[in-house]
């Protein structure tokens, strides 16, 4: 749980953090609870959420010590220690604090509990709690049931990012998987095309000593016919079979090297084949990197508490992706099942009828359909069944991972269904 809280990575509030350098005092508000007197339980969530990892640094470099080769935990660690009692750390952190949260805090102090709570609340489902976790933890005034809410809804969404950032491990892997893969299948290509390349300009060789050779021969063949026809008798008729024994080295030789230039096109075609799967193997790569890239952000990010995670009142929902990119369907049904969906999937062809697409839908809570990857036909009808059947539908412009991962993230808000139904066009809802 500390971990988990340390790894946030926001950047210090200037005009917070310029209030301890200068001295100055935050604003004057409501009696409240010093940092060290605030409950124990409250500590290590209030240095983990409402402190920057950059700030817990320079919070440590005021009182003199060096952070620099110190891990994110150590230095969690140092601060929540020193928070059991009045010392220079837990006074500076209490100022800082104050400094950062005070317009918030001063505007919460005031509010009653019941109050006070429903704006916990409010804050916790949009993911903005840092200040308000401040004041629950300083007030005074608040019950032991309404600090067990507000500190049972911190430990459990500390839980819940744990296991997400896991499953996007897993995901990240897989596809740094498939990466390798694509790379091994194109340096292999590679291969290949440098050996045809170097075959091609054997045969070039070879065609143009066939081609001399031949053009030796047509010379002599014309010298023969010349002298033939000043030659009688005898010595024509010898000519005449030296002749004709000529004639049939040069039709031996068209022949080779009509053979030579038959091969020699086919390798060109073979090399053009090659050529174009290799860019395709490039494009399919590069598509990959980028991917990957947004995955690792997503993973940074994971700490942050908020309604977008793919989980969120996911629990048991089936969820039909028609058309999209065929060989991926096992991606799809890890990031729809990992979120704890039930996975559907058609592959967007209607030429042979419609009723397995339509028995498909009539089961499904939702249908996402890649505009990108299915034909017009293809969208109509899942248009057209979903209007008949009262189903969501999300017309998405991508098919990649990326973009059924926020659309799956984005219905993280109250119930899957009704938010489902508002997000469909005017021509379905």
């Amino acid at each position: 749980m500390q971990a988990n809280s340390v790894l946030e990575s926001h950047e210090i509030d200037g005009n917070a953090l310029g209030s301890i350098v200068s001295g100055a005092t935050p604003p004057e508000l409501p009696a409240r609870r010093r940092f060290w007197e605030i409950d124990c339980h409250f500590k290590c969530p209030v240095v983990g959420m409402c402190l920057a990892l950059t700030e817990q640094k320079q919070l440590l470099k005021k009182i003199g010590i060096a952070a620099k080769r110190k891990g994110p935990f150590e230095i969690h660690e140092i601060l929540v220690g020193h928070s059991e009692t009045e010392n220079p750390l837990s006074r500076k952190m209490d100022s800082f604090l104050s400094s950062k949260y005070g317009r918030e805090a001063k505007a919460l102090q005031g509010l009653g509990e019941d109050d006070f709570l429903e704006h916990w609340r409010s804050c916790f489902r949009s993911g903005e709690i840092k200040a308000v976790l401040w004041v629950a933890a300083t007030r005074t005034d608040l019950s032991f049931a309404a600090k067990r809410e507000i500190f049972g809804d911190v430990h459990m969404e500390m839980h819940d990012t744990a296991e997400r950032v896991a499953r996007l491990k897993r995901l990240l892997a897989f596809e740094q998987a498939l990466r390798r893969k694509a790379a091994e299948r194109l340096k292999h290509d590679a291969g290949q095309r440098s050996a045809l390349q170097r075959e091609n300009a054997d045969l070039e060789n070879a065609a143009r000593k066939l081609a001399v050779k031949l053009a030796m021969a047509e010379k002599e063949k014309t010298a023969l016919d010349e002298e033939v026809m000043k030659l009688k008798g005898g010595t024509r008729e010898i000519l005449e079979q030296e002749n004709h024994r000529l004639q049939g080295s040069i039709e031996e030789l068209s022949r080779t090297v009509s053979e030579y230039k038959r091969r020699f096109a086919a390798l060109e075609q073979e090399n053009r084949r090659l050529a174009e799967k290799w860019a395709r193997q490039s494009d399919l790569s590069a598509k990959l990197r980028d991917q990957m890239g947004v995955v690792l952000q997503r993973c940074q990010t994971m700490s942050k508490c908020e309604e977008s995670c793919p989980s969120f009142d996911l629990c048991q929902k089936r969820v039909l992706i028609v058309g999209g990119v065929t060989r991926m369907e096992c991606l799809y049904r890890e990031l729809v099942e990992g979120s704890g969906g039930v996975f559907d999937y058609h592959d967007g062809n209607v030429k042979n009828g419609s009723k397995k697409l339509e028995s498909s839908l009539k089961r499904a809570d939702v249908v996402l359909c890649p505009v990108n990857c299915n034909s017009h036909a293809a969208c109509q009808m899942v248009k057209k069944l979903g209007k008949k059947y009262n189903k969501p539908i999300h017309l998405l412009p991508s098919s990649s991972l990326t973009g059924v991962s926020q659309v799956l993230g984005g219905e993280g808000t109250g119930q899957l269904g009704g938010v489902l139904q508002s997000n469909l066009p005017l021509s379905l809802q």
